[in-house]
């Protein structure tokens, strides 16, 4: 059917038939509405945002407190495992030190 829809009455309107009567619409409706009710609309669609706002902020906190505290967490947990690595590899060193130590000696005396 491309760019044309049938009209009410079954005769076919382009896309810009339609926006013309929808624009049509909406200026009758706007005659009709009283403007206090389209600022009462207005009040609540802003109530309804803000109150949606706070709502997505404080979860998006809760998540953003969630991962510190994770970061956190694996930043302590890779810092003691980095600890106890170290220390296994200063035990290790000193052992290989002792025995390069030792062999220098055996062939010293040699």
């Amino acid at each position: 059917m491309g760019n044309a829809a049938k009209a009410a009455d079954g005769e076919k309107m382009d896309a810009g038939q339609i926006m013309i009567k929808l624009a049509a619409m909406n200026e009758e409706v706007m005659k009709k509405v009283d403007k206090s009710d389209l600022e009462k609309v207005k009040l609540d669609c802003n109530k309804y945002t803000d109150k949606t706002e706070g709502l997505l902020k404080k979860e998006l906190d809760q998540h953003i407190n969630a991962i510190k505290f994770e970061h956190d967490r694996l930043t302590a947990e890779f810092e003691q495992h980095k600890s106890v690595d170290f220390a296994e590899i200063v035990t290790k060193v000193s052992l290989l030190e002792k025995k390069v130590q030792q062999l220098v000696a055996a062939l010293a005396s040699k």
